[in-house]
């Protein structure tokens, strides 16, 4: 059982660097003042670093060719957005699926998500009604950026409340893409 008052907000999402500019400049426009930070290890000690935008943090020291993210201080707590990107896997085996045939090799995008968790005992009724504002901006630049995702997992089941980017919809659909999920591999319907 968890904390007592504390809350968690997420969304999946399978994004292209173009979809997460979109929506990176969408939010910048709807909430000006926010700011990001990355963060990379390094030897000695984490390095930190401040952007005005998303875009700019996530494209930040961008080493990992897998994934990325930024984090975004909010009223109580921090929002953190977490991308992933295209791979190339190659005898790919699915215990989700066994009876699915898969290419000697495909592309895979895992999922990113967008997540956030904070305890309703936490601050004043100001500072939660600043909070549930954000969120209710940030969530709403997200839906408009973004699709839903109407994808089905390679052993056929459906699978909602995960979103997807313009241009990923369109790189997915033309290359025949596997978007992953918590686990299963799935395709788009």
């Amino acid at each position: 059982m968890g904390e007592k008052g504390q809350k968690t907000k997420l969304i999946h999402f399978w994004l292209t660097d173009e979809d997460a500019s979109e929506f990176s400049d969408a939010l910048h426009e709807v909430l000006p003042d926010m700011q990001w930070r990355c963060s990379h290890p390094s030897p000695d000690q984490l390095l930190v670093h401040h952007f005005n935008t998303l875009h700019a943090a996530l494209g930040c020291g961008r080493e990992n060719p897998f994934f990325t993210q930024a984090f975004a201080p909010l009223a109580l707590s921090e929002l953190q957005f977490f991308i992933c990107y295209r791979k190339r896997m190659t005898g790919v085996k699915d215990n989700y699926a066994p009876g699915h045939v898969y290419p000697p090799a495909i592309d895979v995008v895992d999922y990113g998500r967008m997540a956030i968790r904070w305890n309703t005992q936490d601050g004043d009724d100001a500072t939660l009604t600043t909070l549930a504002a954000q969120l209710k901006t940030i969530w709403k630049t997200f839906q408009r950026s973004t699709l839903p995702a109407k994808v089905h997992t390679t052993g056929g089941q459906p699978l909602s409340d995960f979103r997807i980017g313009r241009r990923m919809l369109e790189i997915a659909k033309a290359e025949k893409l596997y978007l992953q999920s918590n686990g299963p591999f799935c395709l788009l319907d």
